[in-house]
């Protein structure tokens, strides 16, 4: 087997039709190519429409299988789809994503020449329907230790996973984040050319909640791979249920300790959650009036030399 895709499946009905339809067309032109993939379905407590739309692809999908669970992490089931898959490279495809068949044979060829992991650039499709094209982060190891800097659509291999080992199924945000940092020694971090595939940004994306836990396990994954320097203010009641779940590893010094969950941490996180949610907003509007300028821009072709004197970046450049 060629390549292994893992999909984690929980109350994902309103996203199954398209992501099976996607997951066909892929299929498809993988075989095609005159390459193999498999799907692994882990679902988590599968309701009975859920099961009936998956039964349905597995009959029109010979390589599909599917582990009935009851609910457990995100991590948890990746590494159950790990451990039951057969390809030479792996990568994971979250529903409400769409994959691109051309990044997965990219992979193939990559592992072939010895390269253990792979990130891809990604299609991004905002809520209003607009999309750019973005690398998900410079593949420097400065860069990874700062902050996630992986996308959704990397690959890598059975190898590379034996040498790291699981992911940490006490995380539900940030255990790729965690993963990656764990892989950092074992192979380099490669970025490529090829599109991974379309990420849409509906608000609700486990990476871009906004939640309390992503604040946390942002600081946990610091914590755990000394990354002091990245550490932020977090809601100090869970923040001091996450250090529980990770006593064993992590030993904090009392000033930091105090930082995080002593007097006053509540409202040093009110205020600074305020301060990042005005950068935000102002970002977005900026957005409004920044996106028709990039497409006029480009439209007129005049790019590279706005570029040339230094007025524009790459059109692939996160702004």
């Amino acid at each position: 087997m060629d390549i292994s895709l893992i999909s984690s499946l929980y109350r994902a009905a309103a996203y199954m039709p398209s992501f099976f339809d996607a997951a066909r067309t892929v299929e498809s032109e993988v075989r095609e190519a005159g390459y193999s993939i498999e799907f692994v379905i882990v679902a988590n407590d599968a309701q009975p429409g859920e099961r009936a739309l998956i039964d349905a692809f597995m009959q029109s999908v010979p390589t599909a299988r599917v582990l009935h669970v009851e609910r457990e992490s995100l991590y948890a089931s990746w590494n159950r789809g790990i451990e039951a898959a057969a390809g030479s490279v792996i990568g994971f495809w979250n529903a409400d994503d769409v994959r691109y068949s051309g990044a997965m044979l990219d992979a193939v060829a990559r592992a072939r020449g010895g390269h253990m992991f792979v990130d891809y650039r990604l299609d991004l499709e905002y809520p209003d329907g607009r999309r750019r094209v973005v690398p998900y982060g410079t593949p420097t190891r400065e860069r990874h230790m700062q902050r996630m800097s992986v996308g959704p659509f990397f690959m890598f291999t059975p190898e590379l996973y034996r040498r790291v080992g699981p992911f940490d199924p006490r995380f539900r945000v940030f255990g790729d984040w965690d993963w990656v940092l764990r892989a950092m020694p074992y192979t380099d971090l490669r970025l490529s050319d090829e599109l991974g595939g379309r990420f849409v940004l509906h608000g609700s994306n486990l990476s871009a909640s906004g939640s309390p836990r992503q604040y946390v396990e942002h600081n946990i994954v610091c914590l755990l791979h000394g990354l002091l320097e990245s550490i932020t203010p977090a809601p100090p009641d869970e923040m001091r249920d996450a250090l529980a779940q990770w006593a064993d590893e992590l030993h904090l010094a009392p000033d930091l300790e105090a930082r995080l969950i002593g007097e006053g941490a509540h409202e040093r996180f009110v205020v600074w959650a305020a301060e990042r949610a005005a950068k935000t907003k102002a970002l977005a509007r900026s957005e409004v009036w920044r996106a028709p300028i990039r497409r006029l821009i480009d439209r007129l072709r005049l790019r590279r030399f706005l570029r040339a004197i230094r007025l524009v970046g790459s059109p692939d450049t996160p702004r």
